[in-house]
């Protein structure tokens, strides 16, 4: 027996309104070239949609492209992090964080991004129940195949320095 999403409440499409109205003011201030101007109206319209998991998702994502475009790479680490928490899944999260990896060659975050992605929902994330919106949803619900197991051993030599700043020497490898 599978339960109806419940009708939303007038305050809740009165936030949703606001939150998007909100996100379009940010987006017209980002198309000028006032990125710093966009930050408020972002940040309110997040607080708006806290309930609503992918307007917030959309919210915080432009929110860290904002930051990371105004060189705040903390704040913009901080917006993805927020959508991988809710949403290991999120590529768009996933590569924005890998790109301010990449320019502060912080290994703190590579770290954490390989953690978030031994979490049970992201190992067996056939099983979401998000809606998938892709010419390929059959292939997104399907579980991960063993073909390709260890075809990564070939280009070992080229990841070394990224296997040695993991911690990730020949011997742990053989034990995990």
């Amino acid at each position: 027996m599978s339960s109806k999403p419940s009708t939303p409440s007038f305050s809740e499409k009165r936030n949703r309104q606001k939150a998007d109205k909100l996100v379009r003011t940010a987006e017209n201030a980002l198309a000028t070239g006032r990125d710093k101007e966009a930050i408020p109206y972002l940040d309110r319209a997040s607080e708006l949609a806290r309930n609503n998991p992918e307007r917030l998702e959309r919210t915080l994502l432009l929110t860290g492209e904002t930051h990371r475009n105004l060189g705040d790479m903390e704040a913009a680490r901080t917006c993805f992090r927020s959508v991988l928490k809710a949403n290991p899944t999120c590529g768009r999260a996933w590569k924005y964080l890998s790109d301010i990896t990449k320019l502060t060659t912080d290994s703190d975050d590579i770290k954490n991004m390989v953690a978030l992605l031994n979490r049970d929902d992201v190992l067996d994330f056939q099983k979401a129940n998000r809606s998938v919106r892709t010419a390929s949803a059959a292939q997104v619900r399907q579980k991960l195949y063993q073909t390709s197991v260890e075809r990564w051993k070939p280009y070992e030599p080229y990841i070394q320095p990224l296997l040695s700043a993991l911690g990730l020497h020949e011997s742990d490898r053989e034990h995990s």
